[in-house]
């Protein structure tokens, strides 16, 4: 279980004075809960890597401030196995992503990427995605209602199937 509160601030930053390039943010575990502020500076990278993950408004806040910061996200997950699959933070524990919160990105040019788990994973849209940066699909894609993809400076790719429904 890994836990961040709202009080927390992570910062990333490269070790050269002279280089302003962003860092790199590693957030593992079976279950997330994410209230900090995520500062992997410009052109940095967030990786977070449980086995499910849910995305809501608290989440997506702290998502769009770091690609608004022009920093990297790449959401990751894992199929779990045995008695872990009773903490993950949906009950499935096959390594799905939930968007259940738009993410809507301002500024900054951050690229946002799902890589839900490769053999019994997808990710499942069930809010709207604007970003300035590109974005990414690794994977299936369910998408649940109307939803609208937007990309204001880069490519959306999908490198999955994507098919309707719910989860």
């Amino acid at each position: 279980y890994t836990s961040i509160d709202a009080q927390s601030i992570i910062t990333a930053s490269q070790l050269n004075s002279t280089n302003s390039n962003g860092g790199y943010v590693e957030t593992s575990g079976q279950t997330l809960l994410m209230l900090a502020s995520i500062n992997a500076g410009r052109g940095g990278m967030w990786l977070i890597d449980p086995d499910d993950i849910l995305i809501d408004s608290t989440l997506a806040t702290s998502i769009t401030n770091t690609l608004n910061a022009s920093t990297n996200v790449t959401i990751a997950t894992s199929s779990c196995s045995g008695v872990s699959c009773n903490r993950s933070v949906v009950s499935s524990g096959k390594g799905n992503i939930y968007v259940n919160s738009a993410i809507s990105v301002s500024s900054g040019t951050g690229n946002l990427t799902f890589t839900p788990d490769a053999t019994t994973g997808a990710t499942y849209l069930s809010a709207n995605i604007t970003t300035r940066g590109s974005q990414t699909y690794n994977g299936d894609v369910v998408v649940n209602g109307s939803i609208t993809l937007t990309s204001g400076n880069g490519a959306i790719n999908v490198t999955g199937n994507v098919s309707s429904g719910y989860y």
